[in-house]
Parts: structure tokens; C-alpha cells; sequence
């Protein structure tokens, strides 16, 4: 005992982010009997004469495993890597479960349909790898939701990328019907009321074998949700929901040390497209959701000025959460912006 004493004494404790990442080997390590099961594992009867052996090789290893938290990646037919930001023994399903679980714990906001949703965010976009060196473009973004969307929202963004004057601007749509339904399609108090439905039918699509050809199955869903999460902050019970759906779509992957919008790392669930691929990015400890990114996988942008975000999809974009609340009021727009 005193051995196994002075050896603890010499190990550094694990960092919070590798504790929650040991947690995720072993569930999947659980689930899948080992890195090379098949299928659950059924345990020998233990004698008592083995009784203390065997647990205390189980806490040593328990110990070992979340201490180190490491990954194993996913290999290519030589052996090595293929993606050495892919995970195997985490699945996605298991990572976004545990998003659902963590945003069912969420408080809830109590929404008024004569109030607003506050969404604060930030967005970066810029050249990435593919032109390292110059600046990345940068936003704070601040977004009023009508609850029931009776009221057009405001959004306040800098004025132009050269000044620090934020402008304010009312958000009218121009195709929205005189005789709009109450909820209005999109709003918050909408999605709470028929966000299950929808899911249900989602579900109904993806099940359906080959339903879009020049798509992956899901993809549609999987863009749609990610255009939700960003641009809204569904109920507790709704976001947790999405993210079991996402469980549901296949070729999902899972990629650690992924950085949002503000630097901060988190692990993500991701999906390829073409040229494109987007990252939920996810708090390692919590499971809660930190934004998300675009990633541009084709040739590089022909594009010398990042001050402002380009139209289209062949750069790298990530959006960051930074607050979201209830409030009684939006603010005024501005009269040349209204």
C-alpha cells in the first residue's frame, strides 16, 4: 500500500478535460466489450478467493485510463492515422446523447410571447490554412428574437469593418404572409410548439432508402439544425431533442482539440459535404454546446480582403455563442437603418 502511495505521489493529477475524455472511452469501450468486441461482454463469476484481485486491478485500470485520457485514432489500411483529429472509440451518437443530456439540465427560459430572445455571438471567418498569415475577419453579433415573431427582430452589428459604431437594424421580412400565423414559422414559441412534428418527419425522410440523390442521407437535417442552433436557442427539451436526432444521421464523426470562434478548444461532431465540412464544437466537460464552424476543404479563396465576410462557401467560418437570455424589449433600430 505504501508503494501504491509513493507511485501517486510521483503522477500528476488529470486535467478536468482528460477526466471527461476517459469517461468517454469507457462508455464506448462498454458498450462495443472492448476495442475489439463485437458485442457486450458477459462477466465471469468471480470466487472469493479472487474477489480482491480483481478489483483492485479494475481500479487500477479505471484509474490509468481516466488519468490519461487518450484517444485512439482512427487508422487507414497501412496502419497509420488517417485523420489524426478522427476519433474510433468514441462514437457520435454517444458524444451528442450526452449534448442532449447536458442541455436537458439547462435552466429554462421562461418565454413571453411580448418579449424577446437575446442572442449574443461572435463570428470569425478568414483564409485558414490555406492562407496563413493575414488577419481574420471578426463580428459581434447581437440578435433580438420576437418570442412569437408578432414583432420584427433587431439585430446590431458593426456599422462597417472599419468602425467600432455599432448599427442597429430592424429585421422585416419581406416575403412573410399580411395574415401570419401566430406562432410565426421559426420563432421561438413556434419551435416549442411544433419542433417534435418536424423531427418526426425528418426521421420519416432519412429512413427512406436513397430519399436525395445528390445528398448524403441526413444532410439536408443536419444543415437545418446547424442554421437553427445558430441563429436561435431553443428550449432545453427542443435542443435536446435536435441533438438526439443528430445522433440518428449517419457518417457523423467525432474530432477532438477542435478550437471555436474564440479559441476556445472543444470536441466536435462533424459532417462532410463536398468541399465542406461542419463542426458542432461541444465543451469537453460539460457537453454543452460552443458554437460551431465551417470548414472549406477545396482549393483556397482567390480573396485578399477578409475585413468583410465574402459571400458563398470556399473559406473557413466559425460562430461562437457568447450569451443568450430573455428580455422585455429590443432596442430601437436606427432611422436609416429601419
Amino acid at each position: 500500500m505504501n508503494e501504491l502511495e509513493e507511485m501517486c505521489a510521483l503522477i500528476s493529477p488529470p486535467d478536468e478535460e482528460a477526466v471527461a475524455n476517459g469517461r468517454l472511452r469507457l462508455l464506448a469501450a462498454a458498450r462495443s466489450g472492448g476495442p475489439q468486441g463485437t458485442g457486450r461482454r458477459r462477466l465471469r463469476p468471480v470466487g472469493p478467493s479472487r474477489r480482491g484481485v480483481v478489483r483492485g486491478g479494475a481500479a487500477a485500470v479505471l484509474a490509468a485510463t481516466v488519468g490519461v485520457g487518450v484517444f485512439v485514432v482512427q487508422q487507414n489500411g497501412g496502419g497509420g492515422p488517417s485523420d489524426p483529429d478522427v476519433l474510433k472509440n468514441v462514437s457520435a451518437a454517444e458524444v451528442l446523447h450526452r449534448a442532449a443530456a447536458a442541455a436537458r439540465s439547462d435552466n429554462e427560459l421562461t418565454l413571453r410571447n411580448d418579449h424577446y430572445l437575446y442572442i449574443k455571438s461572435v463570428d470569425s471567418w478568414g483564409p485558414g490554412v490555406y492562407q496563413p498569415g493575414q488577419p481574420k475577419g471578426h463580428v459581434v453579433r447581437e440578435h433580438w428574437r420576437s418570442v412569437d415573431g408578432s414583432k420584427p427582430d433587431v439585430m446590431r452589428l458593426p456599422c462597417s469593418p472599419e468602425s467600432a459604431r455599432s448599427c442597429t437594424t430592424s429585421l422585416v421580412s419581406e416575403d412573410a404572409p399580411e395574415n401570419q400565423p401566430s406562432p410565426a414559422p421559426g420563432s421561438p414559441a413556434w419551435m416549442l410548439r411544433d419542433m417534435p412534428e418536424k423531427l418526426r418527419k425528418w426521421r420519416a425522410d432519412i429512413a427512406r432508402p436513397n430519399p436525395r440523390p445528390t445528398q448524403s442521407p441526413g444532410q439536408l437535417e443536419w444543415q437545418e439544425i446547424g442554421d437553427i442552433l445558430r441563429d436561435n436557442y431553443p428550449p432545453p427539451q427542443i435542443r435536446a431533442m435536435l441533438f438526439e436526432f443528430l445522433a440518428e444521421i449517419p457518417g457523423v464523426t467525432v474530432r477532438q482539440n477542435v478550437t471555436d470562434a474564440l479559441g476556445r478548444r472543444g470536441i466536435a461532431v462533424s459532417k462532410t459535404e463536398g468541399d465542406n465540412r461542419t463542426d458542432l464544437i461541444l465543451e469537453p466537460r460539460t457537453f454543452r454546446l460552443l458554437g460551431q464552424q465551417q470548414k472549406y476543404l477545396g482549393s483556397p479563396a482567390p480573396i485578399k480582403d477578409w475585413r468583410r465576410q465574402p459571400d458563398g462557401w470556399n473559406f473557413d467560418l466559425a460562430m461562437s455563442f457568447l450569451d443568450a437570455k430573455v428580455v422585455k424589449r429590443a432596442p430601437t433600430p436606427d432611422p436609416e437603418n429601419s
